[in-house]
């Protein structure tokens, strides 16, 4: 992996290059190595809209984005995690909220 001053000097010689209209090969791959060593690749995900709904909510439910969510979903997938601390607030809140609710109907 390339350090980001060293990613910025070859940005700086790709564009100058490219500013007098000469393409230096080496220098384009180095910049596509900068590149891709910084960013990571896209990978675009088909799912049903219902399962998007579901991972909005939750993502909703924890204040972060549905790419957050969908990131900390795999990564505790693959270390075998099945619950994490945000889970169990999650699912405190939702018992909690139905408790209350329980409660107040039996009062009426």
């Amino acid at each position: 992996m390339l350090s980001s001053i060293k990613c910025l000097a070859i940005i700086r010689v790709y564009l100058t290059l490219r500013v007098k209209k000469t393409l230096c090969v080496v220098s384009r791959r180095l910049l596509c190595c900068c590149v891709m060593a910084t960013q990571p690749i896209p990978y675009p995900l088909r799912m049903p809209e219902e399962l998007r709904a579901q991972l909005e909510a939750r993502a909703a439910a924890r204040k972060r984005s549905l790419n957050a969510e969908i990131l900390d979903i795999l990564q505790s997938s693959v270390e075998g995690n099945t619950t994490t601390d945000m889970d169990l607030d999650v699912l405190a809140e939702e018992v909690a909220r139905r408790v209350a609710a329980k409660l107040k109907n039996s009062e009426r």
